[in-house]
């Protein structure tokens, strides 16, 4: 995974380069963790962007993103982010991706 700013890439199951934008990073409750919520822009049936929720590791000069965030976490998440900010943040990003 590489990363600049606050967007990066991943590679996907079939190793194509994937590009995703941070939305925000929220540290845990306990301050051992960030937790990151991002979005490679996909759309959910709805037609709504998919936010995605993880941590990064670091591991030596790689950094690694883990998806296993459990009910809690996400719960905690989604409390810190708030819903005006998400449905802000959508907003902007709708815009955004139409705009390309």
């Amino acid at each position: 995974m590489s990363y600049d700013d606050m967007n990066f890439t991943i590679l996907d199951k079939d190793g194509k380069e994937v590009f995703c934008d941070i939305i925000s990073i929220i540290p845990s409750e306990n301050g051992e963790k960030n937790y990151v919520v991002y979005t490679d822009y996909t759309k959910d049936t709805d037609g709504e962007i998919v936010f995605m929720y993880g941590t990064f590791i670091q591991n030596g000069d790689e950094v690694i993103l883990q998806n296993d965030v459990s009910d809690l976490e996400l719960d905690y998440i989604k409390e810190k982010l708030g819903p005006d900010v998400s449905k802000h943040i959508i907003d902007y990003l709708e815009g955004e991706s139409n705009n390309e």
